[in-house]
């Protein structure tokens, strides 16, 4: 669900579904990269809503949509700091669609789906209450549909969707136009269900993009209308993601282009074509996914088929191609002396060094293997590797064996456990220790901790452990002085999203407030910049389209990032004052001031220390102004400063406060000037 805030020029995003799960939570794009917020008070998780932005109230509404079993009953409202619920004035549906009429003011609703049955219903909403419409002409019933408001022709523009509850049903090939009165028949479109429909503002024409077909293909054509017949522009997209999602795409909130969204970057409209947009970024995903961390570069380095990509604590670069084929079945650590990332793989020894990958040829190697522990021994300077799925006779074994690498040649040490494959291994610099657990021979999955010296293999005797598993990942967290372990697999689609941490003694799980879907064979290593755990990928859950998820967690200290407002407004119209919350790395970090006279002179104040001081009728709120910076309000009254937030550790905890002030009516505040309220701000992760 995507709506474009055109005001505070951002687009804004609820909420996920996918195919086993839902979340429920508010991203905003400013033009480079997404920011998570996190107001007090969210919608209730769901799917199939419909999000549109209302420019005359600048704020975005939410409708509709699909809790559990049940059709959403309440409408909410954000306006850039926080959801309002309201009560709704219609009977719930979903799947319907939406766009707000900005020449008179009104969200325009039409259709959807009802408990059991379709609608062809007409709704308004002028910000205060639904009005049914009853034009003498009226569309048939459907759902899945799309609509964009055309504010050249000032007229709303639907396509598509399904008249049949049935998804084999074929899509409707019509236009349809409201004027404000009536529904008017257009020309034929391309039958889509699951598209999506934007007005263009650069080029003044409605974009309709992607969608599927009864048999449920995703069709990766673009099209545009403008006012009297439908043009094919392109037959692909880069951006088309795998079924069953539906691509996501709303208008630039700075060039009114229309933009689409997806996990490999940001992607603009032209005409005919789709371009990248800014800066983006590929995130890893797939089976045999490997990574580790390079201290001395700083980066989390990960290998994924045929792609190296690079985590540098705020964004992954697009792969490099190159090195092994794939890393399926591969273990890598990375070599601390070397300062190289070395990954071993069916008996082959490669290393990168941050730009290119190189075959090592040492005089001996391990035979080749499947999924061996591997972790570098920073204490001896040495890789060490332990076990794996082998094939000595031909036939798969679990292997027992411990070899070390020097970055010359491979030198087999005597002694270790029992045979395995699929064990989680990391090394704990303070104890100066090789960890490893679980994993699995054909007998079952294993529970067992392991301990490496440089020399020999310890079992260890935890008071407490987990549950026996494979997949798992595994990291030394210097934050919490253990190894932490997450994630691993109990057989079939059955998955875990547990945290533990090691201590030399015993397990001990960590609770956190949010913690990424249940998963195995997913990558983990220690961001050197952020200080805090990365996790990456992993899968496979219980939709064989979802294998493998395209997403990263960090797992840092409790440093929480913080910001709320203090104070009162002053004023005839008084500013309000707001801002996401100060995460490190956010470059479009801003404060906003909304609530103003358009284009009214503004300025906001930065200070330490919150203590009102009466200004004539209103109050000034910073103890200890350092800084002033200068700016207007845009048409919509609303103006901001940035204040962009670098991935600097330093920062972290660091606490301010901000006030805005505006040129208002004559007469209004103090001496025409009206003052926010404070933001109080604390920077964190």
């Amino acid at each position: 669900m995507l709506a474009t805030d055109l005001a505070r020029g951002c687009v804004i995003s609820f909420g996920m579904h996918k195919a086993s799960t839902m979340i429920a939570d508010t991203w905003e794009w400013g033009g480079t990269h997404w920011t998570p917020r996190d107001p007090v008070r969210l919608p209730t998780v769901r799917r199939s809503g419909t999000m549109v932005y209302d420019s005359w109230r600048q704020e975005t509404l939410l409708f509709g949509g699909f809790i559990n079993s049940t059709a959403a009953a309440t409408d909410w409202t954000w306006d850039g700091e926080s959801w309002t619920q309201s009560a709704q004035g219609i009977a719930p549906r979903w799947d319907t669609a939406g766009a707000f009429d900005s020449t008179r003011g009104r969200i325009v609703v039409f259709g959807g789906r009802l408990v059991g049955t379709l609608n062809a219903e007409t709704w308004e909403y002028d910000g205060s209450s639904w009005a049914q419409r009853f034009p003498a002409t009226t569309p048939p019933a459907r759902h899945q549909h799309a609509m964009a408001y055309d504010e050249v022709r000032q007229r709303v523009v639907m396509t598509g969707g399904t008249s049949n509850v049935s998804s084999s049903t074929a899509p409707l090939n019509d236009t349809w136009e409201w004027d404000g009165n009536d529904w008017i028949p257009g020309p034929s479109a391309p039958g889509r269900r699951f598209h999506q429909l934007v007005y263009d503002a650069a080029r003044q024409r409605v974009v309709q993009a992607g969608g599927r077909l009864a048999n449920g293909f995703q069709i990766p054509e673009t099209w545009e209308f403008d006012g009297s017949q439908w043009s094919l522009r392109a037959t692909s997209a880069p951006f088309l993601p795998p079924l069953p999602y539906h691509i996501s795409i709303a208008r630039h909130p700075t060039t009114g282009s229309a933009v689409a969204f997806s996990d490999t970057g940001e992607f603009v409209w032209n005409g005919n074509g789709w371009a990248l947009s800014g800066v983006s970024e590929s995130i890893p995903s797939g089976r045999g996914l490997v990574a580790c961390a390079d201290t001395h570069r700083n980066r989390v380095v990960t290998k994924v088929g045929g792609l190296t990509s690079e985590w540098n604590g705020e964004r992954w670069s697009q792969g490099v191609v190159g090195g092994p084929p794939n890393a399926d079945g591969a273990s890598m650590a990375f070599d601390s002396v070397r300062n190289v990332s070395v990954l071993f793989r069916f008996g082959q020894t490669w290393e990168w060094d941050g730009s290119s990958w190189t075959l090592r040829t040492p005089a001996s190697n391990p035979p080749a293997r499947e999924q061996p522990a591997m972790a570098f021994d920073a204490a001896r300077g040495e890789i060490i590797l332990f076990g794996g799925l082998g094939f000595p006779s031909g036939f798969p074994t679990p292997l027992n064996d411990t070899w070390t690498y020097d970055g010359s040649n491979w030198t087999q040490r005597s002694g270790g456990p029992p045979g395995r494959f699929d064990a989680a291994t990391a090394y704990d610099p303070l104890r100066q220790r090789v960890v490893m657990f679980g994993g699995s021979d054909f007998g079952g999955l294993l529970g067992d901790t392991w301990e490496w010296n440089g020399t020999n293999w310890t079992p260890m005797s935890p008071a407490t452990s987990p549950t026996p598993r494979f997949g798992s990942a595994m990291a030394f967290d210097a934050t919490r002085n253990g190894v932490v372990m997450f994630g691993g697999g109990f057989g079939g689609f059955s998955a875990s999203n547990q945290t533990w941490i090691w201590d030399g003694l015993t397990w001990s799980q960590i609770t956190t407030s949010a913690a990424p879907r249940a998963r195995y064979f997913l990558a983990m290593a220690f961001d050197p910049v952020n200080n805090a755990l990365l996790t990456i990928g992993g899968g496979p859950y219980d939709n064989i389209s979802d294998s493998y998820a395209r997403d990263s967690w960090m797992l840092g200290p409790p440093d929480i990032a913080a910001a709320t407002t203090l104070g009162t407004g002053c004023g005839t119209q008084p500013p309000v004052i707001g801002s996401p919350t100060p995460y490190l790395g956010n470059q479009e970090f801003e404060i906003e001031i909304r609530n103003l006279q358009a284009n009214a002179p503004t300025a906001v104040a930065f200070g330490t220390g919150f203590q009102p001081v009466p200004i004539g009728p209103c109050a000034y709120y910073l103890q200890n102004a350092y800084a002033t910076l200068g700016t207007t309000a845009n048409g919509f009254g609303v103006a901001s400063v940035a204040a962009p937030l670098p991935v600097d550790l330093a920062l972290i905890g660091t606490e301010y406060l901000a006030q805005g002030f505006a040129i208002g009516a004559p007469g209004s505040g103090f001496l025409g000037i009206d003052f926010s309220p404070a933001r109080s701000l604390s920077t964190g992760k």
